[in-house]
């Protein structure tokens, strides 16, 4: 009986922990896609139009587009399809 209960115990403390991290992964990465489309802070401003446009341009020729930096500035990566290779750099607090 004993053994059950900690079985028991153990799983809810991994579920948790998982359903914790899951949460702010999916925040971060929520974050970070608004910044791109244009849509974090009010949204809007010449950065995130240009950015927005890039990653449309990306997907639309086939690629998939990824994204680093941290707070206002970003770059952006196009891997695979017509845009494959081109990257570009967007300050999105731009007015």
């Amino acid at each position: 009986m004993e053994y059950a209960l900690l079985v028991a115990l153990i799983a809810v403390v991994c579920i948790v922990a998982v359903t914790f991290l899951g949460s702010s992964a999916s925040g971060k990465f929520d974050k970070g896609g608004k910044a791109i489309n244009g849509t974090a802070g009010g949204g809007g401003g010449a950065g995130n139009a240009a950015a927005g446009a890039f990653a449309q341009a990306c997907s639309a020729g086939g690629g998939e587009w990824s994204h680093s930096g941290t707070g206002s500035g970003y770059t952006l990566t196009c891997t695979g399809g017509t845009q494959d290779g081109t990257s570009g750099t967007f300050d999105l607090s731009q007015p």
